[in-house]
């Protein structure tokens, strides 16, 4: 892995790699983790738990709004943009950026892990 000064456990050591050898103005796309607040478990689910979930779902898009404003600054500054007009359930947002701003995000404090965004096939 390069040693730019990022968290090894933000980017695995394959991508790493890939990075290592495209340019850094390169484009590629990736899906960031945002760093949310911990959460209890959850137990076996109810209907009246199940009732609260949309609830959840708004409590964990809320938390993660200062996340998403430094990220779209960071894409921003770094020629790239949000592909996912919504925060997922689990934190994630889908982004393209080169790979300068890759290494910018996984520099900061808001994103807790960096996945490449592979195309996803059916099975023959």
């Amino acid at each position: 892995m390069s040693d730019d000064g990022a968290e090894p456990e933000k980017i695995s050591e394959a991508l790493a790699r890939r990075l290592d050898v495209l340019p850094p103005d390169q484009l590629v796309r990736l899906i960031v983790l945002l760093r949310l607040p911990e959460t209890e478990p959850r137990r076996e689910s109810s209907r009246r738990e199940s009732r609260a979930r949309p609830a959840e779902v708004d409590a964990v898009r809320s938390a993660a709004q200062s996340g998403i404003v430094e990220v779209e600054r960071l894409l921003k500054s770094h020629g790239g943009s949000v592909l996912t007009p919504d925060l997922s359930t689990l934190g994630a947002v889908a982004v393209e950026t080169t790979v300068r701003g890759a290494r910018a995000l996984a520099e900061s404090e808001q994103v807790r892990a960096i996945v490449e965004d592979l195309p996803v096939s059916g099975a023959s």
